[in-house]
């Protein structure tokens, strides 16, 4: 992997502010506004961490909360954060991050012979293993080497974690283009807004993907928008992520602080909720899909344009949807070779000019010891390449429409599920509800208000229009080689097809057989494939074998933060008797019966 800083763009870095941290004991460059998995990539660290079980070598998949590979332990003055996810992390001067599951490092995990017992390890090893002649004799030790990060055991809060209830009549969560359409209209029509997202700077796709509203360019837009909700006293809240949606539409919101200071819990109770909240790009399947270079196509256009970082020089771009031709045309664009594969027959949008297209092929297998080095197609063809990008299609981000108890609905046309029947005082907008191309994204955003809307019209798609055309291309049964379905859980096709074979053929069963969903990322890259696995070895429908519970939080939150300034007396007061200095002055001996003060 040969990734790169370029010597120009990058929107949300600012060169001027040089900063370092070390990852495990090597100095990593960056500027402000990177965050460490940008970083990383531009210093060209192609590992980052190892996985949980067969401690295999992983790197940098996505940008965001999707991530399933790049988990950090993060050490600065206020303490050790374990477990971070490197991708939204924002990078500081002076951090000691360290990689996971590890040692000593990620680059020389000396556990890496496990993969060579994997044969031996297959999806639930553990209930058929070691019960002979007493699973207790092996109990410490298989329990020493689980986990991921290490807990700092010394760790103190320096200060206390903020806790703010908060009211308003719209809460729109997601601060893509269907968010602010939303947010905006209800500005309009004289509603309270609050309008969250988990990233920096507002925008979403907006903010690396070509887009045009109203005739501004698509940043352009976002950036008015946002100013116009926060000049009329709406409340924008950034790197702030909602995790759980209770009852009464109750919503949980988790920001993080640039700044070093803990995060800060809110509980917001809307009269309206519009859930923008997008969707995540999908892993593509084939041998070998895990190792370091592969990382998702929209992902390596993020932290291009966001970052000013090229992924690779020798690029092979793997899809079976039109979505990945813009960071394949902007890849060329900044100087690397890009090859498309398109197993679409007829292929996608007419490719630009720096590009090979390969239509009606598919990726067999990826190549190389520590990171791609090459990639096999499906007719034998071998093409060198030091990245690969892939798009499988695009799964929309429904877990906090399911935590309400929102019903789902198969979408042959997008390949997904998508919520179904609404839900009171709910709406949803945009990429999660299905919606492809700007105009419909936009409209949708007005449409999710319900009768907190606007009369103005919503705004307008001026531009080049998006397009999908996404066909099929999930795991197969009995496919050669090692087809990896979740990467943090080291879940692989044949433990799926293990599963089905033992009659764990139960959404639910499934998760628990196999661990499929169940690790930190909770399965937002690998559920569909696994499931649409398990339909196939099944001879079921994908909409038959279902989905499985999505349960808050949506990403980890701190304990600091759930818990505030609940310590100490704040957390269980004394409860005094109007006596108890007369009981006092009588010489009482005092002890808590029930939460109070008595004398004994």
């Amino acid at each position: 992997m040969s990734a790169s800083r370029l010597a120009n763009g990058g929107c949300d870095i600012d060169r001027a502010r040089p900063l370092s941290f070390t990852f495990d004991g090597t100095r990593v460059d960056g500027f402000a506004g990177d965050t460490i998995a940008s970083a990383l990539l531009a210093s060209g660290r192609a590992i980052v961490g190892r996985s949980f079980k067969y401690h295999r070598p992983r790197g940098i998949w996505g940008s965001g909360v999707e991530e399933p590979n790049a988990l950090v332990d993060v050490e600065s003055a206020g303490g050790r954060a374990p477990n971070a996810r490197a991708t939204t992390v924002p990078a500081r001067d002076g951090l000691t991050v360290k990689s996971v599951n590890a040692s000593p490092t990620a680059l020389a995990d000396r556990n890496a012979v496990l993969d060579r017992l994997a044969r031996f390890l297959p999806a639930a090893f553990y209930y058929k293993t070691f019960m002979w002649p007493d699973w207790h004799l092996f109990e410490p030790r298989i329990r020493s080497m689980a986990g991921l990060g290490v807990v700092d055991r010394n760790w103190k809060p320096r200060h206390v974690s903020d806790q703010i209830n908060h009211h308003c009549d719209v809460l729109v969560v997601g601060a893509g283009p269907a968010g602010l359409a939303a947010a905006a209209g209800a500005a309009a029509a004289g509603h309270s807004v609050v309008l969250v997202d988990d990233r920096t700077h507002p925008g979403g796709s907006l903010r690396h993907r070509a887009g045009e509203v109203d005739g501004a360019k698509g940043a352009a837009w976002v950036d008015a928008t946002v100013a116009r909700l926060k000049s009329s006293g709406h409340l924008v809240l950034s790197d702030t992520t909602a995790f759980g949606l209770y009852d009464h539409n109750l919503v949980a919101l988790n920001q993080l602080h640039r700044d070093g200071r803990p995060d800060t819990l809110w509980r917001v109770r809307p009269r309206r909720i519009v859930l923008a909240t997008g969707a995540i790009e999908r892993p593509v399947p084939f041998a070998n899909n895990d190792l370091p270079g592969i990382l998702s196509a929209d992902a390596a256009l993020s932290y291009l344009r966001r970052h000013g970082v090229l992924v690779g020089r020798q690029i092979v771009v793997a899809t079976n949807n039109d979505s990945a031709y813009e960071p394949a045309s902007a890849l060329a664009a900044a100087g690397a070779s890009v090859t498309v594969v398109d197993c679409r027959r007829e292929g996608g949008v007419q490719a630009k000019s720096g590009i090979r297209a390969l239509a009606g092929r598919a990726i067999a297998a990826a190549r190389g010891r520590n990171a791609v080095q090459s990639v096999l197609l499906d007719d034998g063809t071998a093409l060198a390449a030091d990245c690969l990008l892939v798009s499988g299609g695009w799964t929309p981000t429904v877990h906090l429409f399911s935590q309400a108890k929102g019903k789902l609905a198969w979408s042959d046309q997008l390949s997904a599920f998508i919520p179904a029947e609404a839900i009171e005082g709910i709406g949803v907008a945009g990429a999660v509800a299905g919606t492809v191309s700007l105009s419909e994204t936009l409209a949708s955003g007005l449409a999710a208000l319900g009768g907190f809307g606007s009369a103005p019209p919503a705004p307008r798609s001026t531009g080049e229009e998006r397009t999908l055309g996404v066909v099929s291309l999930w795991p197969k049964p009995k496919a050669k080689g090692r087809v990896w379905i979740d990467y943090q859980s080291d879940v692989t096709a044949k433990d799926v097809e293990l599963a089905a074979r033992e009659n764990f053929v139960s959404v639910e069963h499934l998760k628990r057989y196999t661990t499929l969903g169940m690790a930190t990322d909770q399965g937002k890259t690998s559920n569909l494939n696994g499931l649409a696995l398990l339909a196939a070895a099944t001879g079921r429908a994908i909409s038959d074998v279902g989905i499985t519970t999505y349960r808050p939080p949506f990403t980890p939150v701190p304990f600091a933060s759930l818990a505030g300034a609940r310590r100490g007396s704040m957390h269980a007061p004394v409860r005094r008797l109007p006596l108890e200095a007369n009981h006092r002055a009588a010489g009482g001996v005092f002890q808590e019966y029930g939460g109070w003060l008595r004398p004994a």
